[in-house]
């Protein structure tokens, strides 16, 4: 798992039973932090057989008032 927020990943982990956890701290809006996770979890388990991409923001609003660099912001947190 991968997050901005570590308490919360930490927590989330010691929350999982009987299953082997990796969490790491990173910002899904930047590409090479993506990819240098993946290669990560990749030598921590072998290989990635599922991959699954739940990111996301509890922003709300109209999207025609955001300033460009929010609005940019979340655009980005969806690319990736």
């Amino acid at each position: 798992m991968a997050d901005l927020n570590q308490a919360g990943l930490e927590a989330m982990k010691d929350s999982i039973k009987n299953v082997k956890v990796y969490v790491e701290q990173v910002d899904i809006t930047d590409a090479k932090a993506c990819e240098e996770f993946v290669a990560n979890v990749a030598k921590e388990f072998g290989r990635i057989d599922v991959l699954c991409n739940n990111a996301g923001t509890g922003m709300m609003g109209d999207l025609l008032t955001f300033p460009e660099e929010v609005f940019r912001k979340y655009a980005d947190l969806m690319m990736y």
